[in-house]
């Protein structure tokens, strides 16, 4: 089943089938078409993969059929690449990350990798590309997404006070509603180096603090 990647990926590489369980996704439909064509292989990203173990009849489905597949976008949490490994029996899926100019896999980890590197990386870069590390995550953490955007807004000094929701309601139809943030923290100064760079580590630092998110 590739709900990611490409649909020709799956039969170059021998698939006899590539099963598209509907327009959009939706978990139930998904695990019903694993269980009725008892498919080997399953695409997706994190998100999809929580949304199909957290359903509410996803007992009544064999999965056993399942054997390897691939997580794009993001790196996977360790206790949902757990629950995959061994609830849905995919104990040879890998991540992937990259995008549709790179056609589209950048990064992408190995079966035979130790856990540990499974759901703390996105593998090694193709030997087509090289990569480069350029700005450094400043979200927060998220259960379900693993990062969640925080917004620092500091207002100019003849600004009218403003909300989270004032902002996001500018944001409405201007981006898309996914990459609006729900999280704002207003600050009179940004964390500062001696050279005047924003200090982004410190503003995670602090967002993490003052959420509660800190284990």
């Amino acid at each position: 089943m590739s709900k990611t990647l490409p649909s020709y990926n799956p039969s170059y590489t021998s698939s006899t089938a590539m099963i598209y369980p509907g327009e959009s996704f939706d978990p139930k439909t998904v695990l019903q078409a694993v269980h009725q064509e008892k498919a080997t292989a399953l695409y997706g990203v994190p998100t999809m993969f929580i949304a199909e173990l957290a359903a509410p009849e996803f007992d009544s489905y064999d999965l056993s059929s399942l054997r390897t597949g691939i997580m794009a976008g993001s790196i996977c949490p360790a206790e949902v690449m757990k629950k995959v490994n061994g609830k849905m029996n995919m104990k040879e899926v890998q991540i992937t990350y990259g995008m549709t100019e790179t056609s589209p896999v950048s990064t992408q980890t190995s079966s035979l990798d130790p856990f540990e590197k499974q759901v703390t990386t996105v593998g090694r870069t193709q030997p087509h590309l090289e990569t480069k590390i350029v700005d450094p995550g400043t979200g927060i953490p998220d259960e379900k997404y693993g990062e969640e955007l925080i917004a620092w807004v500091k207002l100019r000094p003849d600004t009218d006070p403003v909300t989270g929701e004032d902002l996001q309601a500018f944001c409405k139809g201007k981006i898309a509603h996914f990459k609006i943030p729900k999280n704002y923290k207003f600050v009179d100064a940004f964390p500062m180096t001696v050279t005047g760079k924003i200090q982004k580590f410190k503003m995670r630092e602090i967002s993490i603090e003052e959420m509660g998110l800190k284990k």
